[in-house]
């Protein structure tokens, strides 16, 4: 009967090493472990400040201090000692429409941290891929071309091939000039009231589903509100609106040169950007000394 559980046992030892190596350690090494494995999961969402896993974490660590005996140090008698770091950027009741649609927020688009808080109904202008000048004389621009009073449509990234990879990169899928620092910049420059971010149809990217939407790490870069909509949201607010030609039409253009085309459409847009203030906290347990204090020396 022992032979059997002893083969178990090593298939075991075999299959679980941590285990095995962590029982032979000993208790504190395990629950040493226990607790980096509960606060680095990612259930706890990095321990960001403001997210409800910061919140987890701390009530956590509070409960082993308490367990541990351990003192609140902390005016009010508290393990926390709270600064702030900074603002996190929230979006509400944002809204993007054209013609008789109106699409929805975090599913068909977002209003993204690269811009500000704004509102505007104005003609929709196609810019292509926004990159004012590029490689073998490409000009995304014309020289002159006015964006006043009028909203942006710019593609992501760079002139592709027919199978959507680019056709400047040779190490890494895009060049530099596919980032959206300088085009969002252009465009608000040429006086743009804001910008719609598309990913072009076809492109070999996996990223083109995605949609940015601001407190979610995205870096400021202009005045004006940036949102960003799905290819198939694009497709159906231009349809709303009357509009015939497709992106897929409009593609090969900007991936020839520069391209401006007025859609002959009006968008909507109202995107307000709330700034809330980031609170982190310093968790600190005091554990007082039991030594008794040292002779007085005198002389």
């Amino acid at each position: 009967a022992g032979a059997p559980f002893l083969v178990r046992a090593q298939a075991f030892a075999q299959e679980a090493p941590i285990a095995v190596l962590l029982d032979r350690l000993g208790e504190d090494v395990r629950l040493y472990n226990e607790h980096v494995t509960f606060l680095a999961n990612p259930f706890l969402e990095g321990r960001l400040p403001g997210t409800r896993g910061m919140e987890i974490a701390t009530e956590y660590v509070e409960a082993h201090f308490d367990k541990a005996g351990l003192e609140r140090p902390v005016e009010g008698s508290s393990y926390r000692q709270s600064f702030p770091v900074g603002r996190r950027r929230t979006v509400t009741d944002a809204t993007l429409s054209g013609g008789l649609l109106t699409l929805t927020h975090g599913v068909d688009f977002g209003v993204t941290g690269m811009g500000e808080s704004g509102s505007a109904k104005a003609p929709l202008v196609f810019c292509g891929y926004g990159i004012e000048k590029g490689q073998e004389g490409y000009r995304g621009y014309e020289e002159g071309v006015d964006l006043t009073g009028k909203i942006a449509m710019i593609m992501r990234f760079e002139p592709m091939d027919e199978e959507g990879k680019s056709l400047w990169a040779t190490r890494g899928p895009w060049t530099a000039k596919a980032g959206f620092s300088r085009k969002l910049k252009s465009a608000e420059e040429r006086g743009a009231l804001a910008v719609l971010l598309v990913s072009p149809p076809g492109a070999a990217d996996d990223r083109v589903g995605d949609l940015m939407v601001a407190g979610r790490g995205s870096r400021n870069y202009v005045h004006i509100p940036v949102l960003m909509a799905t290819s198939d949201a694009a497709a159906r607010l231009l349809g709303a609106a009357g509009v015939r030609i497709s992106l897929m039409d409009l593609r090969p253009e900007a991936d020839a040169g520069g391209v401006w085309r007025d859609l002959g459409c009006a968008d909507a847009v109202n995107a307000p950007i709330a700034h809330e203030q980031l609170i982190a906290e310093n968790l600190i347990g005091l554990a007082p000394g039991t030594a008794p204090p040292p002779p007085s020396h005198r002389r």
